[in-house]
Formats: structure tokens, sequence, C-alpha cells
């Protein structure tokens, strides 16, 4: 069962689970899009980017990608978040998102979080974007913000990270060195998934 009942209600399919699912969760610029994608190569896995599931439910429902999170109908959360816990019902993927991990629920196998600092993550944004770092910042800070406004008013939730497998700073070593850390632990996930089937 998903953490967010009112998920299950939107999905249609209920597929049989073809293997497991792995979530990725993280705020903007913590690097899970990169994590996510060392997982699924690293697992032949296919990957899913709630983003994207997020901007096709928009074209679907005819709604202005300009808008921010705040701005946009709950009932367009809902959509993307039901497909996301449809996909994890299916199972036998990699899933990244914000709130992956909470939307899949049960269904999510191994939840990950990435939760470097604020200063970090507008760090390598701005590196990657080649934006100021203040202004970086600033957007990043509102982001969370409104983020986290739109948990509370679509979900009436609070986000934490009580239900991850693991959280973890990966600003506190190398790239290469956290991802192969989320590697280790994901494989031990995998094994034992497969163990019990």
């Amino acid at each position: 069962m998903t953490l967010i009942p009112v998920l299950e209600k939107l999905v249609k399919n209920h597929p049989d689970k073809e293997g497991p699912t792995i979530t990725v969760d993280g705020l903007s610029g913590s690097g899970k899009s990169t994590v996510g994608k060392t997982i699924s190569s690293t697992f032949n896995l296919p990957l899913y980017n709630v983003g994207d599931i997020f901007r096709s439910a928009a074209k679907e429902m005819n709604i202005p990608l300009e808008k921010t999170a705040g701005e946009v109908p709950p009932e367009l959360h809902k959509k993307a978040d039901a497909k996301t816990l449809e996909l994890a019902m299916k199972g036998n993927c990699v899933i990244i998102g914000r709130i992956s991990g909470w939307a899949a629920g049960d269904h999510s196998d191994y939840k990950v979080f990435l939760n470097p600092p604020l200063s970090k993550r507008a760090t390598w944004v701005s590196k990657r974007e080649g934006t100021p770092y203040k202004e970086t910042l600033e957007n990043l800070r509102k982001r969370d913000n409104d983020n986290n406004s739109t948990y509370e008013k679509v979900y009436k939730m609070e986000f934490n990270t009580s239900i991850y497998n693991l959280v973890l700073d990966n600003s506190k070593m190398p790239i290469r060195e956290a991802n192969n850390f989320v590697l280790e632990k994901v494989k031990k996930a995998l094994e034992n998934w497969w163990r019990r089937k």
C-alpha cells in the first residue's frame, strides 16, 4: 500500500510485479538523476523520471509548464504521482523524483534519499548551469519552500525522510565513491528481493 492513500484510488491498473522497484529522491540539485542513471545502467533496469511523467501529465491536461509548483492544480500532482505508483507496482525499474518513494509506498523495495546541504546543491547547479551562485541559492531555496507547501496542500503531509532505507549526504564524498556506496546498498536489496521470490 502507498503511504499516500489517495493515490491508490487513482490507479486503474494493478499490474503483477515483474521485479524490484528502486526509488531515488532528493531536493533540486541533489544529484538524484546521476545516482538514478548509475543504478539503472549498472543493474540494467529501466529508468523513469517523475519530472518527465509530470510534464506528460501536464500536456494531457493542457496545463502550461511555466506555472510554479504552487500554482499547479492538485489534480496534476495526483495524476503524475499515481502514474509513479503504477510504475512502482509493476516494478523492475528505477524511479527518480522528489517524493517518488512516498508515492510508491510499500511498492518501492528500496528507497534512497539524497540529502546534501543547500549550499552544496547551489554550488553544483551554479557550476552546471553557469548561473551566479547567490541567484542559484535563492532559486533553490524558493523551490524547496514551494515544494513543501505543495505537499501540505495536495496531500496534507509534512515531508520527512522517515520512510527511506538510505538517507545520504552525498556531498561528503567524491561522486564516484557516493555512487558506489549507493550501488552496494541497492545490490543487497535486489539480492534480497530475488531471494524472497
